[in-house]
């Protein structure tokens, strides 16, 4: 490659790093506000005006970032495979389906011409119905013995009967299954080097930091707590809360990732590598069979606005990862992504009464409060739809818990400073204490008219509007106790 050519690539690589590593979401989604309204009235209209684009213009700014990272991986090693583009180069309507009909067509072909290959066709064969690499066989899953045998048209016959008992799948579900692997191998390797060429190492230290610091919380809580007291369980409460950490090790997860994919493609080129003609086809089902169940554990990273709490694994999409990075003041990186850690934190912590993973009882009373201001919210701000259900008491309850928790370290970092001005805007002063809870509010942010889903997350207007519940959104807004939002409040 031409050394300019190159330069360019660094530059541009370079470009792409600054961008993720200096681009504030939370600042730039504050011009979106509404700043016409009253944030005692509708706090996610006036935060999230269905007229802008707030929701989703983070989403586009990051994923527009993103691709571009993953274009210049290109040309890496793991993007450029023979298993890959012989995988792209198959034409299954011109070769046919079922893999028994492929490899008895295969084998009369290779019989009746006394091809050379034969021997080694049929020792492949017999290796992949005994799922080993070496020329051990019993029973019909002996296939050797057929080289021998020069009446090909009777020894079809037993052939076929053979590779019918042991070759139930198609051609389709090889493809598919290599496919399938290959893509989320390359899909977590690309986004590991995302992370790791954006430079947001750093924000997964910074989320590290804020469970840590949340777990401490949690624990002086429950020490505090007459219910936990009363019932005993201050102890499993803790010992659970201390189990929790983020997955981060993405060293070891690149490691794991890259040689799932090499050991797809080191398979493939050593059956290839066993013919004198082409191979395709039958050293594909090779390679699907002998890997299908020897991939090394790994945890699939991804680029989407989620995060997941696989006890006692806490997983952070990328964004959440850039915006820790690049948020230039720790109270908006507190109001979204501490309280998107408090949420799945709070995951361990929040069971409904007749459903204990982790804890052996829990607090009806704190539960039915929960359940009492969703009720209030739903009924006040419904937009398309609203529903609260019991199936909905642990996010719900983790959304409430989470903005508390969250808040919490927000008064522990700014004591003394809350009412502040972090941002001057047109005709209103945006301090830090206001920061937060716009911050809160973007994760939900849709332009569309908020709806009940379908899973077991409340409407994004509702989980936004709860977080009246922290005593600190009337102060920081300066609410009439008569306005909406404070009357939706349950005490």
């Amino acid at each position: 490659m031409p050394k300019k050519m190159r330069l360019g690539s660094v530059i541009f690589l370079v470009f792409l790093v600054c961008q993720v590593s200096s681009y504030d979401f939370i600042r730039d989604a504050l011009n979106s506000i509404d700043q016409s309204s009253d944030p005692c009235e509708d706090f996610y209209r006036h935060a999230c005006p269905r007229s802008s684009e707030s929701g989703f213009l983070g989403k586009r700014k990051f994923d527009e970032i993103f691709e571009k990272m993953i274009e210049l991986q290109k040309k890496n090693i793991w993007e450029n495979l023979e298993i890959m583009n012989a995988l792209g180069n198959l034409n299954l309507g011109e070769t046919g389906d079922s893999v028994s009909t492929f490899l008895s067509d295969k084998f009369f072909e290779l019989c009746e011409s006394q091809d050379p290959d034969l021997p080694k066709f049929l020792l492949k064969v017999q290796q992949i119905a005994m799922k080993t690499d070496t020329t051990r066989c019993y029973s019909k899953r002996c296939f050797m013995r057929f080289a021998e045998d020069n009446n090909c048209t009777r020894s079809l016959e037993i052939f076929k009967d053979r590779v019918d008992s042991f070759f139930h799948e198609s051609f389709y579900e090889i493809q598919n299954f290599l496919d399938y692997n290959i893509q989320s191998f390359l899909r977590g390797i690309r986004i590991v080097n995302i992370i790791l060429d954006g430079n947001m190492t750093n924000g997964i230290e910074s989320v590290n930091t804020v469970l840590a610091d949340m777990v401490d919380v949690v624990i002086g809580w429950i020490e505090e707590t007459p219910w936990a007291h009363n019932y005993g369980v201050i102890e499993s409460i803790k010992e659970v809360a201390e189990e929790i950490h983020v997955e981060g090790n993405h060293g070891l997860q690149l490691r794991a990732m890259a040689n799932n994919l090499m050991k797809l493609e080191q398979t493939f080129l050593k059956c290839s590598s066993e013919f004198n003609r082409d191979a395709t086809l039958l050293c594909l089902l090779a390679t699907a069979k002998f890997t299908n169940s020897t991939f090394e554990y790994y945890r699939s990273f991804n680029t989407k606005y989620n995060a997941r709490n696989r006890h006692p694994d806490l997983n952070f999409g990328v964004p959440f990862l850039a915006i820790a990075s690049g948020s230039e003041e720790y109270a908006g990186m507190l109001g979204l992504v501490g309280s998107v850690v408090g949420h799945e934190l709070s995951h361990t912590l929040i069971e409904s009464s007749d459903e204990h993973y982790l804890l052996p009882t829990s607090s009806d009373e704190a539960i039915e409060c929960i359940q009492n201001q969703y009720n209030r919210t739903c009924l006040e701000f419904k937009e398309e739809s609203c529903e609260v259900g019991d199936y909905q008491i642990d996010e719900n309850g983790s959304d409430i818990l989470g903005y508390q928790l969250a808040y919490q370290l927000f008064l522990k970092a700014y004591e003394g400073r809350v009412h502040d001005n972090y941002l001057k805007m047109s005709n209103r002063n945006v301090t830090y204490q206001q920061l937060f809870f716009y911050a809160a509010s973007l994760i939900h942010c849709d332009n569309a008219p908020s709806h009940r889903t379908l899973g077991r997350h409340s409407a994004n207007n509702v989980r936004a509007n709860v977080i009246v519940q922290l005593s600190a959104f009337q102060e920081a807004f300066q609410c009439s106790p008569f306005s909406r939002m404070m009357q939706t409040l349950e005490v």
